[in-house]
């Protein structure tokens, strides 16, 4: 009976050892585990960090862009105002210029009706061509303001689409290396030992994703405060 009950107590001991062994082996798991898992929401926070620096960026040059467009839209309008002035006080000069001549020419000369009538085509075709100048001209500036336009508007949408990449791959990874943490927990042979840290990361992982949602809502507000802006420039 002596013997026996030595057996038992040896192999109980040995069993003890074991479960150390075992759950020794478990901590140090988890806890190289965890801190993969921190050390891969600490270089997610810093790429929204940097998302933020980058939107920042891109906002400040959204608006100096949209100060060039509207000092060149100034200076156009200016620059056409002037140039209709002009060309106006010059066809005002051109028609006084031919009524005098007109006026001249009839009075010394009666018999010089066909030339008259040659220097008034003339006039009229250099009126003529200066306001087809103007239209044309006009149409320039409007195709250049519309061009400047949509090449914003395209680079603004690129952004968002990149920025919206970003955020949804930083977001799998975290998801994917949870659920691998929570796989690995569940398998566990003592797995109510464990379940206060796993809801722990479970909760961690619900934060991180609402951070994330946040920061995508503004990033998004943001950029259409940025459209609105450029189009009421």
């Amino acid at each position: 009976n002596l013997q026996v009950l030595e057996r038992q107590i040896r192999t109980r001991d040995g069993a003890a050892v074991e479960t150390n062994f075992a759950v020794r082996s478990l901590d140090h798991k988890y806890i190289q585990g965890l801190g993969d898992l921190r050390g891969r929401v600490a270089r997610c926070e810093a790429s929204i960090a940097k998302l933020s620096g980058d939107i920042s960026i891109v906002r400040r040059e959204a608006q100096k862009t949209d100060k060039e467009i509207y000092d060149l839209r100034s200076a156009l309008k200016n620059f056409v105002g002037d140039f209709e002035k002009k060309v106006m006080q010059l066809l005002g000069k051109i028609e006084t210029s031919s009524s005098d001549q007109s006026s001249h020419l009839k009075t010394v000369q009666g018999d010089q009706q066909h030339q008259l009538q040659l220097l008034d085509f003339k006039l009229t075709s250099i009126l003529s061509d200066f306001r087809d100048q103007i239209q044309t001209h006009r149409k320039w500036t409007e195709v250049q303001l519309t061009r400047s336009e949509a090449d914003q508007a395209q680079h603004q949408h690129q952004l968002l689409n990149s920025v919206k990449e970003r955020l949804e791959r930083a977001e799998k990874r975290v998801e994917e290396n949870l659920l691998l943490q929570s796989v690995k927990l569940e398998r566990m042979d003592k797995p109510q030992k464990y379940e206060k840290q796993l809801n722990q990361m479970k909760s961690d992982e619900k934060n991180l994703h609402a951070r994330i949602t946040r920061f995508e809502r503004q990033i998004w507000k943001e950029l259409e405060e940025i459209q609105n802006e450029y189009r009421s420039g």
